[in-house]
């Protein structure tokens, strides 16, 4: 049961978010006479997807590289189809044949879409409905040898559009459709460079790796292998001259109030000071547990920490086992002979004793008594339950809070297993700071020193967001912590109202208040951002799992995940019934054989299932620890992973499609939105009046899509159409 729940929970914010808009270029084979391709060969497999952007100015230059595989023994042509993005032109297209090289033609959306309707028709894939009324590049691909492959290079130029602050760039990546088998390798390498600082960088749909090299340059990366890309790679970067900015982008559709994304981050102010002074004390769990290479791993962190340290800091070091031990008696200034000191201190700790972390956090916090305003922050490396003077749970947390003050914040990292974490998720939530475990697996050192790289220089503390002249709700994350170096702030919420509001964002920089003011604009009705709503839904279910975990079941809470789940798709402890009774125990037996394998692509999007309510609330072991880690990740997502995923992990019943999710019933696909008290306008599918539906209906074929039996609710008007 055990082994079970923790891969059920291991699946935790496996939530999709989709938004798709072009697809990548797809080659339709034809065959030579008398030699028919399998029913399931609709196109050629794409062996690897290559993406090289440059950005500069707003002017975006998008390479691309693909090479596809004909796995037949006779030799074919094709047809090699590219949807373009609005207002992009084609500057290059390279494919050689016998050292010629072959041509293609843009045609034009009117033009495209008759093409497409006799393809459509041909091939009865509503895949391709996506692409109707768009303009596109198409060629002729002669020869495909037999067994062959075919190398296609291509080029495009557009200007990207400024919106509301954020520019846009978006690459179609969607090939889950055109190709048969996963792709070997996707990558997708952007090269910013911009004449202003740049302020926010971010993707709703992917996993990306950020290099900032200069204020006003940044590369941005995404690579997968083995894999089928079912979302368009979409980016946002914003700049500005300023020393803050804010950038707000909604969703506003029918009969609910709005959803807003707003990204918070520092600019021209890192340029202009030093990094801000902070007083900081590392505690470290020393006792016999840790012993072996738990403890070098951690000692190795601390070392790294001392040596980051900026030169106006204060710090102290503590280590506890059965007693409480300290580097120095108060908090010590940053120089070349206290870190040194420091070091030789850490160097001689030894894993011995039992755990006093009532007493080891209640001396961290008083070192910071009669500590200048500035930011305080501890962190706390523990892999134990508390063994030796106070124990208890609620008392410990008691304690700590009323001592707490100076509204230190703490950052808690649990090793292993064998600690409670009902206590360590409470210690950091109450102490605006947070609680985070590693695991056997992974590294100590790493872990922590990744952290501390992104916290070292604080930019604006004890953050507050003020919006005048319209009400705001939900607001993810609810505790908006601090502002660091190299970081950004992503909140999200939920609005009634609409028009141009001022935003106050306040704070404290280097101890002294401090305010800025932007204008944002929450619209009466936008459709634009569909992946808004999905990503608000995962956030708060995140906070109400934590808070089924720290404070039990309630019906009100329970349901309210419910209702969530179901509205967007998303399977949690509480929404089971959205798949299948065998499609969870193929997600079981796949994330086994997936994570006995070492593979992490589950391990990187878990997402729960059915628990039982004791289950829920362990506070120790595996399963505590994997449902802690599950909930962060809901409350800390940035985006969620594709339906290509879940196909991975055996959930065939779920299709996401940018802010509405279906549901698989009785071999019809159905709008989670749809009730069975709507009346129903049937339309017969590929028939005149299928067609028509399209044509009249701007931007119904970003659902249509999805099946050729289906029920989809659009403009409060329920559609069904069948074969």
């Amino acid at each position: 049961m055990k082994k079970e729940l923790l891969v059920l929970v291991l699946l935790g914010i496996f939530i999709t978010l989709n938004i798709p808009v072009f697809g990548d270029g797809f080659i339709i084979p034809i065959p030579p006479p008398h030699r028919p391709l399998p029913p399931e060969t609709r196109y050629l497999d794409i062996i690897y997807h290559k993406v090289n952007v440059e950005i500069e100015n707003q002017v975006a230059v998008t390479s691309i590289d693909q090479e596809f595989r004909n796995p037949f023994n006779f030799e074919m042509e094709g047809t090699y189809i590219f949807p373009i993005p609005e207002d992009a032109s084609i500057s290059e297209f390279a494919m050689w044949v016998g050292g010629k090289k072959v041509s293609g033609e843009v045609l034009a959306a009117n033009e495209a879409r008759k093409i497409y309707e006799d393809i459509v028709r041909q091939m009865k894939d509503p895949a391709l409905l996506e692409y109707m009324g768009r303009n596109m590049f198409k060629a002729r691909v002669y020869p495909i040898e037999a067994n062959g492959k075919k190398r296609i290079e291509l080029k495009y130029e557009e200007v990207l559009r400024y919106d509301y602050g954020l520019i846009r760039y978006e690459y179609p990546l969607d090939t889950e459709r055109f190709s048969n088998t996963p792709l070997e390798t996707v990558v997708v390498n952007v090269n910013l460079k911009t004449a202003k600082p740049i302020l926010n960088i971010y993707s709703p749909t992917h996993n990306i790796e950020i290099k900032k090299h200069s204020s006003t340059s940044a590369t941005i990366s995404f690579e997968e292998k083995n894999t089928k890309p079912d979302k368009n790679f979409v980016l946002y970067y914003s700049v500005s001259d300023t020393e803050f900015g804010v950038n707000m982008v909604d969703f506003h559709g029918f009969n609910e109030d709005g959803y807003f994304m707003m990204m918070v981050a520092p600019g021209q102010i890192k340029e202009k000071e030093k990094p801000s002074p902070k007083n900081i004390t590392f505690i470290l769990d020393t006792s016999g547990s840790m012993a072996g290479n738990k403890i070098e791993q951690a000692k190795n962190a601390l070392k790294f920490c001392l040596n980051s340290l900026n030169d106006e800091d204060r710090f102290n070091v503590i280590n506890f086992s059965s007693n409480i031990y300290y580097f120095q008696e108060d908090l010590v200034d940053v120089n070349n002979e206290s870190i040194s000191e420091a070091l030789d201190y850490v160097n001689d700790l030894k894993a011995r004793g039992g755990t006093d972390i009532n007493n080891a956090l209640l001396k961290g916090i008083d070192f910071f008594k009669s500590a200048s305003d500035r930011p305080n922050y501890i962190v706390f490396i523990t892999d134990g339950e508390p063994t030796v003077g106070v124990t208890g749970e609620s008392e410990i947390i008691k304690n700590v809070r009323n001592a707490n003050g100076k509204k230190t914040r703490i950052f808690v990292f649990g090793v292993g297993y064998n600690l409670n974490t009902i206590l360590l998720d409470r210690l950091g939530k109450d102490n605006s700071g947070f609680s985070d475990y590693i695991t056997p697996e992974e590294n100590i050192e790493v872990k922590v020193s990744n952290f501390y790289s992104r916290i070292s220089d604080p930019i604006l503390s004890d953050i507050s967001l003020k919006i005048d002249g319209i009400k705001t709700y939900d607001l993810y994350p609810m505790d908006l912590g601090d502002i660091f170096a190299g970081t950004q702030l992503t909140i999200v919420g939920r609005y009634k109202g609409s028009g141009t509001k001022q935003v106050t964002l306040e704070g404290k920089r280097n101890g002294k208040p401090v305010s800025y003011q932007f204008d944002v604009t929450f619209e009466q009705k936008s459709k634009k951002h569909k992946y808004i709503p999905r990503l608000w839904a995962i956030r708060k279910i995140g906070y109400l799992l934590e808070e089924i975990k720290l404070n039990g079941e309630s019906k009100e809470v329970v349901d309210e995940i419910t209702e969530l789940g179901t509205k967007y798709g998303i399977v949690t402890p509480y929404t089971s019934f959205l798949i299948t009774e065998e499609e969870q125990q193929t997600v079981t037996t796949n994330v086994m054989r997936e994570m006995e394998s070492g593979s992490s692509d589950f391990m990187q999007a878990p997402a729960p299932m059915a628990v039982d309510e004791s289950r829920m609330k362990e506070s120790t072991g595996k399963d505590a620890v994997a449902i802690s880690k599950s909930n962060k990740q809901y409350q800390n997502a940035q985006n969620a992973p594709s339906n290509e995923m879940l196909k991975k992990m055996g959930i065939q019943t779920i299709k996401n499609v940018e802010e509405k999710t279906f549901y698989l019933k009785e071999g019809k696909w159905i709008d989670s939105v749809y009730k069975e008290s709507m009346k129903k306008v049937k339309v017969k599918y590929l028939s005149d009046e299928y067609f028509k539906l399209i044509k009249d209906n701007a931007g119904i074929n970003d659902y249509i899509h999805v099946s050729n039996n289906m029920i989809l609710v659009f403009n409060n008007t329920a559609y069904e159409i069948y074969e």
